[in-house]
């Protein structure tokens, strides 16, 4: 065979270039479905966020933000203590 144009050379180009194609479809619908979700779930905190200890995931940005402050400004009038030498 003189440079590699040999008809198992042609079988490997094609096997290459199918799986190329299916590792690019792969990619393209993994990216799909990762915009779908972000629209989806757009106004709301994403799924599985804490913040300062409490869990705030999946709900709107105002719910959130009312949760956090309840948990959170009680802390916030309770003493510190703190010890010097």
């Amino acid at each position: 065979m003189h440079g590699g144009d040999g008809p198992s050379d042609d079988a490997a180009g094609r096997r290459r270039a199918r799986r190329l194609l299916v590792a690019a479809a792969v990619l393209a619908v993994s990216a799909l479905l990762y915009l779908a979700d972000l629209i989806v779930s757009s106004g709301t905190v994403p799924r599985g966020v804490t913040a300062a200890g409490v869990q705030v995931g999946g709900l709107a940005v105002d719910e959130a933000e009312l949760r956090l402050r309840a948990e959170i400004e009680p802390r916030g009038t309770r003493p510190i203590p703190v010890t010097v030498g």
